[in-house]
């Protein structure tokens, strides 16, 4: 199975959990739209995603109308402009970065921003939400972005889960998907 595929599959069964909700979901680089069309699909109240790319979000708009959904909103912006949108918390996030399939490979997205960005998700972060974080490590951009994700990841508390998965490939520059929950927290004991 893709670890697009993957990431889909994870995220589904998250969401069929007890004490999850559906009610803002992220899609931090919309590209082709695949990842927003399977958040709206599954259900979210709203699902806001963005892309530096007019392209890219012209894509993903066909997509969307092609399929009559009403429960989106596109941003032509970069994703460390996540925290502009004005909600408490964020249900599901998810980051495909890299850059736009079929598109120029000098647009990329970089280690700073994707941080940032994914630092934005887990600060709004509901309590039983998820991020996963799809990393290329094929071209030189993509690797250096996936060391300063690892980073971050390194940092974060022990509140955090962070369970990584490697493509069926033995090339150690092939993808690798990241999902991120918040630990259940433990019943006070007196």
């Amino acid at each position: 199975m893709a670890l697009t595929q993957l990431a889909h599959k994870l995220i589904s069964e998250h969401f069929q959990q007890p004490g999850t909700r559906k009610e803002l979901a992220i899609d931090g680089t919309c590209g082709n739209g695949y990842d927003t069309e399977f958040l709206c699909r599954l259900g979210f109240d709203k699902v806001v995603a963005f892309d530096i790319q007019a392209r890219a979000i012209e894509i993903t708009r066909h997509r969307l109308a092609e399929n009559k959904f009403e429960n989106f909103e596109l941003r032509c912006a970069s994703h460390t402009e996540i925290e502009r949108v004005h909600v408490a918390e964020i249900d599901c996030a998810m980051f495909n970065f890299g850059w736009l399939p079929h598109g120029d490979k000098e647009i990329t997205t970089l280690g700073e921003s994707s941080v940032q960005a994914v630092q934005q998700c887990c600060d709004r972060l509901s309590a039983f939400g998820l991020i996963s974080l799809m990393c290329y490590l094929g071209h030189s951009q993509g690797e250096e972005e996936t060391i300063q994700i690892d980073g971050y990841l390194a940092s974060l508390s022990s509140q955090w889960r962070v369970v990584r998965h490697a493509s069926g490939s033995e090339n150690p520059a092939a993808p690798r998907l990241t999902i991120l929950t918040r630990e259940p927290e433990s019943p006070a004991t007196n």
